[in-house]
């Protein structure tokens, strides 16, 4: 069966077979009766919508005086538009004393003949000096023969009532009629200009049928539709009213236009909607959907072979906002990787039934779809749940344990024991249903069905950002926020919008809180004490509030500056306490959602022109940065590690991360295997003894257990590498030892030591020691230069691809004594404190 539409209208049909008759009665049963008491007149097919009802998208004129429907909140209509406009006035002062001219408003049939004259007055509206039609004609009649009387005294005494017309035969419309073809003024003019266009039917009869009553900005009519697609547009429309969408009247005026004609939504395909205008696509795409799936229920599809899901028509609700309410009403979902229709539509019935909401949806998906992928490839593919026995079980906890993400590294131990438990718990409610009488007993959970626990690698552990990376993501500051259509505007203006991401840029980078910490942040979040500014933040994964974070002077005015910004905003009634506020007020969490900033900081970072490390291409200047290295919490490592790599104290770092475990903020201190190992083999090759001469280690394992870190080069002196470098001999003047071995990593360490050195000469002179005080000094201060002078002359001659590497490697090896951290386990001789 196919339909026609208007033409010009580029909506595609498609052949289905429908039976009107059946399907048209049972879509009468499911609509709900009553809805929208006194919006929707159900017998009219009638919406008259509510300007003060907030499921209503309409909203009276900000004027007090006016009160036209506008589709804007808190705005004006056109005409209060026009006259603002010319006013000098602000908005405030402009809708409390502007007095509203007459405005385009519905025809009314109000009582307003003059004529009073008995009881009850004339019940026709006045048409010309304040006289309905008929008194109208019989005032001229009697002023011609009595040329001295007063219309005011005739309407009183003389002239007697009339009775009200009938209502208009057009469906809706309550004006009275004032012809002969039983139309109001309003419809007889388009009567008569359909028939001047040549589209006028042959009787007025029909043309009524599909005609609407004058309609506000707040008011829709089905009439113009055929039967049943009354019934499958109000369907749709109750089933969105239900999800807690507003109705918009405007879209669904347009597309009713575009369906007048139509046979029944069914023909339609929901992706190729010819209305445009705000809304339009999704109204088309959501309503066809709810559509089809009654459909599905009234011809009682069998869930197995349903290859797609519209999470809105299946109930599924959104974890983001308090009521449910999903973003995207036409999200779907395909269903053909769940390969086994026993599976798929075990997943369908839960889905209809829990109703869950996306996340737990997203993750029983996945875990079916990995499910299935794992016995499709079993002997019978998994088809015959009969047939599947523990090995089958076994497979799927295997492929679990093995779940990887699409870059191929292994999802973490809590995902991965999700998803074992998520499949579970959909058996159990397929058991417990009876959906799964076929499947077999042995296909089931057992004792060693674990999920291993696959230690991190610690490789992996170092996710902070550099800081020259952070620099060039702070010199394109200005542009973050800015022409990112994703991110909702929380009805800030661009400007307002960027200021808010930037500022919460500023504090992400400088405090190191995670991302719901900071976007969590409240309104009045600083505090002074002492001379020192206080954030006052919430630890929302351990349950601890109120807590107090020093911050320095520049993120203070940052934050300052957008406290007064944001108290000058109109926000919602449950953001008002927050510093950063929600899109709306539906939103899960009163404050900016973690989230959505994430994503901001994706769209920004990814638009950025260039981003270099510190890595050199084959053509000399730096490689690109990887950008999937930065996300909010790397952040949170940033600040750490900057802490840790300046030496502040680790019980100071334990409290500015609120940590209560001394190893955890130790991992902040430790620099990753890999790398040390790599600067080690580096710098193993570059160690000479004290007169310059090359004195390489012959492998890491003899770096490390064969020398010890002091303060200006390793020692190899074996009585001091077994007190762990706390035993020198010579009392530390390295550079006249033969056991000592220096490497380029240790010159910062050794020209601090020769400025020390130095100092210690100036003071023993204003002391007057004596000269071998002096000469010793210098002579340390000699042998030191000459230590640096042959290593900087080795490293010059030294190709400069080698170069970087060793300087690289030089900085790692730093890094790792900064922190306090020996380079190998050695048996160190411990004192009675440590003992204890």
């Amino acid at each position: 069966m196919t339909t026609a539409v208007r033409a010009g209208e580029n909506v595609v049909v498609a052949d289905f077979p429908v039976g009107h008759g059946a399907w048209s009665t049972w879509l009468e049963k499911e609509l709900l009766d009553p809805w929208r008491a006194g919006e929707w007149d159900g017998p009219n097919w009638l919406f008259r919508g509510d300007l003060f009802n907030e499921a209503t998208c309409a909203w009276p004129c900000r004027v007090a005086t006016c009160g036209i429907g506008i589709t804007t909140r808190n705005g004006f209509c056109m005409t209060c538009t026009a006259a603002y406009r010319r006013s000098a006035m602000n908005k405030e002062e402009f809708a409390a004393t502007h007095v509203a001219t007459a405005a385009r408003r519905a025809p009314t049939r109000a009582n307003g003949c003059a004529v009073t004259h008995g009881a009850h007055g004339c019940q026709r509206a006045a048409r010309s000096r304040g006289l309905c039609a008929g008194h109208r004609d019989e005032w001229r009649r009697y002023a011609r023969q009595n040329a001295t009387a007063v219309r005011e005294e005739w309407s009183r005494t003389v002239a007697r009532p009339l009775s009200a017309l009938p209502d208009c035969r057009v469906i809706g419309c309550s004006v009275a009629i004032e012809s002969p073809s039983g139309l109001c003024p309003n419809h007889l003019k388009q009567w008569r200009k359909a028939g001047e266009a040549g589209g006028r039917p042959e009787t007025v009869e029909e043309w009524v049928g599909r005609q609407t009553p004058w309609l506000s900005m707040a008011d829709f009519s089905l009439a113009p539709l055929a039967p049943l697609v009354r019934r499958e547009v109000l369907h749709g429309l109750q089933q969105r009213d239900l999800r807690g969408v507003r109705v918009d009247p405007g879209t669904v005026r347009r597309l009713v236009r575009a369906w007048e004609g139509v046979e029944s939504l069914l023909h339609l395909d929901p992706e190729k909607c010819p209305v445009s205008g705000f809304n339009a696509a999704s109204h088309w795409r959501e309503l066809i959907a709810w559509v089809k799936a009654a459909f599905d229920r009234f011809r009682g599809i069998d869930p197995g072979t349903v290859t797609e899901l519209n999470l809105t028509t299946a109930g599924v609700t959104s974890h983001l906002t308090k009521s449910g309410r999903r973003a995207r009403a036409s999200a779907t979902v395909d269903l053909v990787p769940i390969r086994q229709p026993w599976l798929r539509g075990l997943l369908l019935e839960w889905v209809h039934a829990v109703q869950p909401n996306s996340s737990v949806f997203r993750s029983t998906l996945q875990a079916c779809t990995l499910a299935s992928t794992t016995l499709s490839m079993k002997p019978g593919g998994g088809q015959d749940p009969a047939a599947l026995r523990l090995p089958d079980m076994d497979a799927v906890i295997t492929a679990y344990g093995d779940a990887r993400k699409p870059d191929g590294t292994l999802y973490s131990y809590g995902i991965r024991t999700a998803l074992r438990r998520y499949f579970f718990g959909l058996l159990d409610f397929g058991r417990g249903e009876g959906l799964l009488d076929d499947l077999s007993p042995r296909f089931a959970a057992n004792a060693h069905h674990t999920i291993p626990r696959v230690e991190e690698d610690e490789d992996e552990a170092a996710k902070a950002i550099p800081e020259f990376v952070i620099q060039q993501l702070d010199s394109h500051l200005g542009s973050f926020g800015r022409d990112d259509p994703r991110f909702p505007r929380s009805g800030l203006s661009e400007d307002d919008l960027a200021w808010m991401l930037q500022t919460a840029y500023a504090v992400m980078r400088d405090t190191g809180r995670r991302p719901r910490e900071f976007c969590g942040l409240r309104l009045d979040c600083l505090k002074y004490d002492d001379g020192e500014h206080h954030l006052i933040w919430d630890n929302f994964k351990k349950k601890r509030m109120r807590r107090l974070l020093p911050i320095t002077r520049q993120t203070v005015e940052a934050l300052q500056a957008w406290q007064r910004r944001r108290r000058e905003l109109n926000v919602t009634q449950a953001s008002a306490n927050y510093l950063f506020p929600a899109a709306t007020s539906d939103r899960k969490y009163p404050h900016m959602d973690s989230g959505d900033f994430s994503r901001a900081l994706r769209f920004w970072v990814d638009g950025l022109p260039a981003l270099d490390s510190d890595v050199p291409g084959d053509d000399g200047g730096p490689l690109p940065f990887d950008r999937s290295r930065i996300f909010p919490y790397a952040f949170r490592s940033s600040f750490a590690q900057r802490h840790a790599d300046a030496g502040t104290d680790i019980d100071v770092l334990m409290d500015l991360m609120d940590h209560r475990s001394p190893d955890v903020t130790m991992t902040y201190y430790k620099v990753t295997m890999e790398r040390k190992r790599a600067a080690v083999q580096t710098l193993r090759l570059h160690s000479v003894d004290r007169v310059g001469r090359p004195a390489p280690f012959s492998s890491n394992l003899s770096y490390e257990s064969k020398s010890v870190a002091v303060p200006y080069g390793n020692c190899v002196e074996p009585s001091n590498v077994k007190a762990g470098g706390k035993k020198c001999p010579i009392r530390f003047q390295c550079a006249g030892c033969g056991f000592y071995r220096p490497d380029p990593s240790y010159l910062p360490a050794i020209e601090d030591h020769i400025r020390a050195l130095k100092a210690d000469r100036e003071l023993a002179e204003a002391m007057d020691a004596d000269a071998f005080v002096i000469r010793n000094i210098t002579d340390q201060i000699e042998a030191f230069q000459g230590v640096i002078e042959r290593m900087n002359a080795r490293m010059e001659e030294l190709p400069a691809g080698i170069q970087a590497e060793v300087e690289e490697a030089s900085r790692v090896l730093r890094k790792v004594r900064a922190g306090g951290r020996t380079l190998l386990p050695l048996s160190v001789v411990q004192g009675p404190e440590a003992q204890a």
